[in-house]
């Protein structure tokens, strides 16, 4: 499915950066410790963390027991969110391979290609960071 669809570094970054802060956010996690988790570059995980703080997602506490925390509930962080801080809002409806325009009068996917765009969307906008706590401790236990 990726050869078809992209989800930028970035965008998938911070969202499992987020859910790996909210599972353990009864402390501090730094950009180091996420990285290696994420098997990530922490120069480009140092800047999409920053955006979380400017986007008011996480705080950023220094010095060397510092590292970020949640600034709201995982019930209230919705992934597309998350998603959206990284990649800004997307319309409603365009196409997925990113034209402004056709030479076609219908799609030659028969629109196959926004609806997986659709679902996605819809998937994103109704799951949270709480759903996906919820999950890791299922199958935990």
């Amino acid at each position: 499915m990726s050869r078809y669809f992209h989800l930028s570094e970035a965008a998938s970054l911070a969202i499992h950066s987020l859910g790996i802060v909210a599972l353990g956010r009864d402390r501090l996690h730094t950009v180091r410790e996420l990285a290696g988790k994420l098997n990530a570059s922490e120069a480009h995980l140092a800047k999409v963390m920053q955006r979380l703080v400017k986007t008011g997602f996480v705080e950023s506490h220094r010095g060397p027991s510092g590292g970020f925390a949640l600034t709201k509930k995982p019930e209230e962080i919705t992934l597309y969110n998350i998603f959206s801080a990284i990649e800004g809002e997307e319309p409603a409806e365009c196409c997925p391979l990113m034209k402004d325009g056709c030479s076609f009068t219908h799609c030659m996917f028969s629109g196959i290609l926004l609806k997986f765009q659709n679902e996605f969307r819809n998937y994103i906008q109704n799951h949270t960071l709480d759903d996906f706590i919820k999950d890791a401790d299922k199958a935990v236990k």
